[in-house]
């Protein structure tokens, strides 16, 4: 897991990896637009718990799962 790339894909044998395609690129789609459509504190951390929720069920460690993030904060903070 050490060359984990945000957006990558990470085999494994969870209940996220066997779904079907197009469903994980409309929760995708979703997951994408789901911050512009939130106005606030609240709303934000429903959706963080989600994400930390989806991160749990698809079993990748919470090391990689933070890099990752720290990726994406690093982005978003411009």
């Amino acid at each position: 897991m050490n060359g984990l790339v945000f957006g990558g894909y990470v085999p494994g044998d969870s209940i996220l990896h066997r779904l079907d395609p197009r469903i994980k690129m409309g929760a995708s789609l979703a997951l994408m637009m789901a911050p512009f459509a939130t106005h606030t504190w609240r709303g934000y951390a429903i959706l963080s718990g989600f994400l930390i929720l989806l991160a749990a069920l698809s079993r990748i460690s919470p090391s990689a799962f933070l890099r990752t993030l720290r990726t994406v904060l690093w982005i978003g903070a411009f």
